[in-house]
């Protein structure tokens, strides 16, 4: 302070606490770098964008990475550059709804600026900010947890799967001893039915000759003598039909290891296997052939299993054909130093891939009702996984098909 001629007769102050104020400023400006923080590293793309022009305010990194840009393409882009990741119809309807309500939707498909395929969630709402109406727009990729999801989807449905054919084991292969029983007497009684036939058939010409017509069941004899034969010959083709059906079903229903790990000789399986299917063989084809490498080292297996593969594949190869003059090849053959391959060939119609994508599944089957119950596949499978091996099928309309065994060598 001065006095009346200016001289400095004192001083002043004021002083005041102002702790609470430069306290509450710095927690503004941590929570402000946090929320930046959050903003700009956080999962989800976000964006302001004008609502009228499109023009983007502001976009974070997370945008840019989920989409492929950088933050400066998509400021110069705009939200149209956005939306070009997205399907019309999708981005035609986001205006209607704004106008009421929040737009969302959890699983939409795009894809990355290099053309990676995502699935995102994305959300757009109308905000103030000031006086200013800005489209808030974010995304999250969901492709992971969806991908988890599906994984977990087919995992679950292969246990059901094959919680269903333990259950399903168990139940033919009672089923299939309860049918086999009387289906036994019925074989060995048509057979003795048709020996006491063709003996009475004897005694019955001779009356017939002696007689005259006469009736039995309400036809001549004659007749009636052709009609038994056929009879009893349905009856035993029946029964016969029967017992394949149920030696199907108990070898889909028995779960065994039985001598998986002696040393066998491929060559040995395939010969036995076309030896019990030559009739089949003359049957249906002019043109059969074998094509096995000599000298193919011994691998660890059932013979008797592996033959049953291959009169399962065999058999279908032959029905696959439509005329005597398509043929049919087995081939083996040392395919590296750890395996060897058996190759099926026919020249049949071939299958769809939608066919070929089920034929393992148990009960399938492209044959009519009377000719598979659709476990052959199914067994053949199970028996080439216990080699620790693999069969797969290679087959396109018109083309044919070819079964393809691969199995390895030394032990089991």
């Amino acid at each position: 302070m001065y006095d009346a001629e200016g001289n400095l007769v004192g001083v002043l102050g004021i002083a005041r606490d102002i702790t609470k104020r430069k306290q509450t400023e710095d927690a503004l400006r941590e929570s402000e770098e946090r929320f930046r923080l959050a903003f700009e590293q956080g999962p989800e793309g976000i964006v302001f964008a004008e609502c009228g022009t499109g023009k983007i305010v502001y976009a974070n990194a997370t945008m840019g990475i989920i989409l492929g840009h950088s933050q400066e393409e998509l400021i110069i882009g705009g939200k149209q550059l956005i939306y070009g990741h997205f399907e019309k119809d999708l981005v035609n309807s986001i205006p209607d709804i704004l106008t009421q309500q929040d737009f969302m939707s959890t699983r939409v498909k795009t894809t990355r600026d290099d053309g990676t395929e995502l699935v995102v969630s994305l959300r757009i709402r109308i905000v103030t900010i000031g006086e200013k109406e800005l489209e808030f727009l974010s995304l999250r990729d969901m492709t992971d947890k969806v991908r988890l999801e599906n994984e977990a989807q087919i995992t679950q449905a292969k246990l059901i799967h094959a919680n269903k054919l333990s259950a399903l084991g168990m139940l033919v292969s009672g089923m299939a001893h309860e049918i086999n029983n009387p289906n036994n007497f019925i074989m060995f009684n048509s057979d003795m039915l048709a020996d006491i036939w063709n003996d009475a058939d004897r005694i019955l010409d001779d009356y017939f000759l002696r007689s005259g017509e006469f009736s039995l069941g309400g036809l001549p004899y004659p007749e009636v003598g052709v009609a038994a034969r056929k009879l009893i010959d349905g009856i035993s083709e029946g029964a016969e039909r029967i017992k394949i059906i149920v030696d199907d079903l108990k070898d889909f229903a028995r779960q065994d290891n039985a001598e998986t790990d002696v040393k066998m000789d491929i060559n040995e399986a395939v010969l036995k296997a076309t030896a019990i299917l030559t009739p089949q063989i003359k049957k249906h084809t002019v043109h059969f052939r074998l094509n096995l490498q000599e000298n193919i080292p011994k691998n660890a297996g059932s013979v008797y299993k592996l033959e049953q593969v291959i009169i399962n594949l065999l058999l279908n190869a032959l029905q696959a054909l439509p005329n005597k003059e398509c043929s049919v090849m087995i081939s083996t053959a040392v395919k590296d130093e750890n395996s060897l391959i058996v190759i099926i060939k026919d020249e049949g119609d071939g299958m769809t891939s939608e066919t070929l994508a089920k034929l393992s599944e148990p009960f399938f089957t492209t044959k009519s009702a009377s000719a598979g119950t659709g476990l052959g596949l199914f067994i053949s499978q199970s028996i080439i996984t216990a080699h620790n091996g693999t069969l797969r099928f290679e087959s396109a309309p018109g083309l044919g098909t070819s079964a393809i065994i691969e199995l390895p060598f030394g032990d089991k």
